[in-house]
């Protein structure tokens, strides 16, 4: 893609989500989510935010079309998507990765199993190629990834592990810890909303919603640190205080009562900190117009600056 400032809107904000992105792609890649059931998702996200679209502009029933012209996608793509709406993920999404694959016919396969069921620990490899091993099992699915490679990616996911040359299924690695759960919920509901503030004032044109950060650089590891918990004190502070309205708005809006004027609705105030190493010849962004409400975040010379806060923090 072209850095040419008169490069069309599109490639400056696909560069611009590209990065963004990549954080959470890093996370899929960690779990062992890859690119075919992400982009399973992805096309129903295209075909959700192509409907809002529509809707917005007064389109009740968009037709396949309109849908496709929009998201990019042909029409079977979108009428598959349409008639999956209502289910947590999409099929293709659940399509086992190999080394699920794996897991299943380890589990699944009486070849594999104890007299009563259980998953065998199965040596790497044996000189009969008839009896039960890893390298069998994984030459059973596919001859084009090395079974090594395979077990070393099932270790890494946490769903095996290699005792005194035997590969055993580690079950517990099946299904997340509660802890691992709720802070995979919390960084979902905490990025999203960020990500609905932050674009809902671009696509407004105004600051609708406070989105406001400090950038420094030219920092020792110690000075960011101590920066860190600054930062965790003043969050306590603020947190209490909000708790402590909050309490009061709700209790006070809930005997007034909802309505479709006044209808119910969600907030979230938060808070975020990050460091990280400057790369040798990094090259900062331009400075941001003083004026500007939208995005006054990006980072700027000089070493420090406070981003203008045109949306009145208080």
């Amino acid at each position: 893609m072209s850095d040419d400032p008169r490069a069309p809107i599109a490639e400056t904000v696909l560069r611009q989500v590209a990065q963004a992105t990549a954080p959470l792609v890093r996370l899929l890649v960690h779990h062992g989510v890859d690119h075919p059931r992400f982009a399973a998702v992805l096309k129903r996200l295209f075909v959700e935010a192509a409907l809002a679209e529509l809707r917005s502009e007064g389109q009740a029933a968009p037709t396949l079309t309109a849908i496709g012209l929009r998201s990019g996608l042909q029409r079977r793509d979108v009428k598959s998507q349409l008639a999956h709406l209502d289910a947590p993920l999409p099929p293709k999404a659940l399509s086992p990765t190999l080394p699920m694959q794996v897991v299943a016919r380890w589990v699944s396969e009486p070849a594999y199993a104890d007299s009563e069921g259980n998953p065998l620990p199965l040596p790497l490899r044996t000189a009969d190629a008839t009896a039960p091993s890893f390298e069998r099992l994984a030459d059973s699915l596919s001859k084009d990834v090395h079974a090594g490679a395979l077990l070393d990616e099932l270790v890494r996911l946490g769903l095996a592990r290699i005792d005194d040359g035997l590969a055993t299924l580690v079950v517990e690695g099946f299904v997340p810890p509660k802890a691992v759960e709720q802070q995979l919920g919390a960084l979902a509901r905490n990025l999203g909303d960020h990500a609905s503030a932050a674009v809902g004032n671009l696509l407004a044109g105004e600051a609708r919603f406070l989105e406001y950060s400090l950038i420094a650089d030219e920092l020792r590891p110690e000075s960011a640190e101590a920066l860190h918990r600054l930062a965790r004190k003043l969050w306590r502070g603020a947190y209490k205080r909000a708790v402590a309205e909050a309490t009061e708005h709700v209790a006070r809006d809930r005997a007034l009562g909802f309505d479709a004027e006044a209808p119910d609705t969600r907030v979230r105030f938060g808070v975020y900190f990050y460091a990280e190493p400057v790369a040798a010849g990094a090259v900062m962004a331009p400075p941001v117009d003083p004026s500007a409400e939208v995005a006054p975040h990006d980072p700027v010379p000089p070493a420090l600056q406070e981003t203008p806060d045109t949306r009145g923090a208080p």
